[in-house]
């Protein structure tokens, strides 16, 4: 991963701007640790978009497809990432660790830190 971008998401999960929530990149409660990644990526690029769904989950619009459930193409790219849900603890995807072991932003962010 790219040491600016991953010292940048590092920064927003400790720094309680984003309310964290489960199951998809970002809801109407908040957003679960990718969907954090991603909206810097908006925020940083100006590329790409949240459009809400009828369930009131937001999917992300790019330039390579809509996702709302792990990275999308294009933001792995910019992150220097390989995979769309990077293992972070005990070969647990960011997205398990989020929304089944429900750690906190601290404690993955903790996790990206030691192992991305």
């Amino acid at each position: 991963m790219k040491p600016e971008i991953k010292a940048k998401w590092l920064e927003e999960l400790r720094g309680g701007e984003y309310k964290q929530s489960r199951r998809t990149l970002r809801n109407s409660e908040g957003y679960c640790c990718m969907g954090v990644l991603v909206d810097i990526y908006i925020k940083e690029t100006g590329k790409g978009s949240w459009n809400s769904d009828y369930l009131g989950n937001y999917v992300f619009e790019g330039d390579s497809m809509s996702e709302e459930a792990v990275l999308p193409q294009e933001v792995m790219e910019w992150a220097g990432l390989h995979y769309p849900n990077p293992n972070i603890v005990d070969n647990n995807p960011c997205g398990k660790c989020n929304d089944v072991l429900e750690l906190t932003f601290d404690q993955i962010a903790d996790a990206i830190e030691k192992t991305l």
